[in-house]
């Protein structure tokens, strides 16, 4: 078993709050592709609001990767705004423009919504 693969496991599973958000920093710590894939299961995933806010997060911190449709997926979608809020926090600090563009469309379709 990997590293990887024990943080992801500890970010799913362990009772203690705290040490999941941990873990899945310390997986965002790692960059890479699967990493990335790995944080955005555990962002979208049923689990406590704290793991996926810490995913989200952890995320926008990473290097490489093109994360920000996913990201953006999340923001409009996403039950939670607290977590919705941390992507576009995210967002904000890897590509200020794109998280505008982000919330002036969620705003836009959001009056689309309220009209209908």
């Amino acid at each position: 078993r990997s590293i990887d693969g024990d943080l992801l496991e500890i970010a799913r599973t362990h009772r203690v709050l705290d040490v999941r958000r941990q873990a899945v920093e310390s997986l965002g710590r790692r960059d890479g592709e699967q990493i990335a894939g790995l944080l955005l299961d555990l962002a979208v995933k049923d689990g406590p609001e704290d793991v996926q806010r810490q995913a989200v997060e952890s995320l926008g911190r990473m290097k490489g990767g093109d994360v920000m449709d996913d990201l953006a997926r999340i923001a409009r979608t996403h039950p939670s705004s607290t977590v919705r809020q941390q992507v576009v926090e995210s967002m904000t600090r890897r590509d200020p423009d794109q998280a505008l563009r982000l919330i002036e469309d969620i705003l836009r379709r959001q009056k689309v919504k309220e009209r209908s």
